[in-house]
């Protein structure tokens, strides 16, 4: 689940991305418009090129004071309108949007008599779907909406009929027509998008599912059940991986002392607490350059790299000192265990060095157990 919250964030981050740079882009296109009426006004009245049918005065208040003030009276309204709304941040994030619906509708109401700008009023409904938001869509859809309105009673009271273009009604009809074909066209963008997002998100649980469950079974066959030590096939998997590619690797094997006697006399379930004692112990020396495992029954394998059989030898018969000093609530008898070290040579397969600590391990038993035998002591034992 990790990963796909970590998939979900980033897919945020970069529509939150394409949000800020789509709004930056819109402000520079609104920008560019304001700039267009100040050459207009500086052609027509300063440098005289164009011709002027107003005064200058009626000119400014026309074209910028009074289309200035609408815009600013719309936005403010609409900025209530949102920041009252509880659906949260997402249409908090839109108002930029908003606002440049607004601006069209200023710009349209002003430039009545060029239909070609009536069309623009469908942009911010389109770009909408950057929000991937129904919610968004809808609110978007109706700052529109309340615009055209706004425009079509501005053009029909406050217009002089001669100015208006020739098909304006139709104009307005085909511009409500589109905008509501535009309307359906994003709302069901973002229902498809979604559904896909949706599936991809099912389909990539079900696999991550199917990959730690793969993971499990891999681990638990490669572990034992009572000591949750790794077992035989991990332990003959490593020896074959080390003695390939590390140096002074040794293998030590274990084997409790008169174990079975002690299932004989005080049952299974109590062999089973010194077993699972031992790997305890065993467990403390585990680490990058020791492997512990359960070799199997009362026996375990320790695999050592870049340590001699001396250090071997002392971290091992450290822990069996430790070990046969270990006292049980069942029985005041005391559990030992021995041990035989061998080290790799260049040659041997995983088998040989097995067999090699095996005989070690038979010269400790024939010689009063609890003891550790390896190549520097052996001879004590002959």
């Amino acid at each position: 689940m990790g990963k796909i919250g970590d998939d979900n964030e980033s897919l945020r981050e970069l529509q939150e991305q394409f949000q800020d740079s789509f709004m930056k882009m819109s402000f520079l296109i609104c920008l560019a418009f304001m700039f267009f009426e100040l050459v207009l006004f500086l052609l027509k009245y300063v440098v005289h090129i164009m011709p002027c049918i107003y005064s200058v005065s009626k000119y400014l208040r026309f074209y910028m004071v009074r289309p200035l003030a609408a815009l600013i009276i719309i936005a403010s309204l609409n900025g209530i309108f949102y920041l009252r709304s509880k659906r949260g941040k997402l249409l908090h994030n839109s108002i930029p949007l908003a606002f440049i619906s607004e601006v069209i509708t200023v710009i349209v109401a002003v430039h009545y008599s060029y239909p070609i700008l009536y069309g623009i009023m469908v942009f911010p409904i389109l770009m909408s779907v950057v929000y991937g938001s129904e919610i968004v869509l809808r609110r978007i859809f109706i700052v529109v909406m309340v615009g055209l309105g706004l425009d079509i009673l501005y053009i029909q009271f406050c217009t002089d009929v001669f100015s208006r273009p020739e098909y304006f009604n139709l104009s307005m009809t085909l511009v409500i027509v589109i905008s509501l074909i535009s309307l359906l066209f994003v709302k069901y963008s973002i229902r498809f998008e979604k559904s896909k997002i949706s599936k991809m998100n099912l389909e990539h649980q079900r696999n991550q599912s199917l990959t730690i469950e793969n993971q499990t079974l891999e681990q638990n066959s490669r572990m034992d059940g009572l000591t949750k030590l790794p077992n035989y096939k991990f332990l003959v998997e490593t020896t074959e991986n080390w003695i390939t590619h590390r140096d002074n690797v040794c293998f030590c094997m274990l084997d409790l002392d008169d174990f079975k006697k002690v299932n004989d006399t005080m049952g299974h379930e109590f062999g089973n607490v010194v077993i699972y004692v031992l790997a305890r112990c065993l467990e403390k020396i585990s680490g990058a350059n020791v492997f512990v495992a359960r070799y199997g029954g009362e026996e375990f394998g320790i695999l050592t790299s870049g340590i001699d059989e001396a250090e071997v030898f002392k971290l091992i018969d450290a822990i069996r000192m430790e070990f046969s000093q270990r006292k049980y609530r069942e029985t005041s008898k005391r559990n030992t265990f021995s041990g035989g070290i061998a080290r790799y040579e260049s040659g041997m397969e995983v088998t040989d060095l097995f067999r090699e600590a095996d005989e070690m391990l038979y010269v400790a038993k024939d010689n009063g157990k609890n003891k550790i035998v390896y190549s520097q002591n052996v001879d004590n034992f002959s």
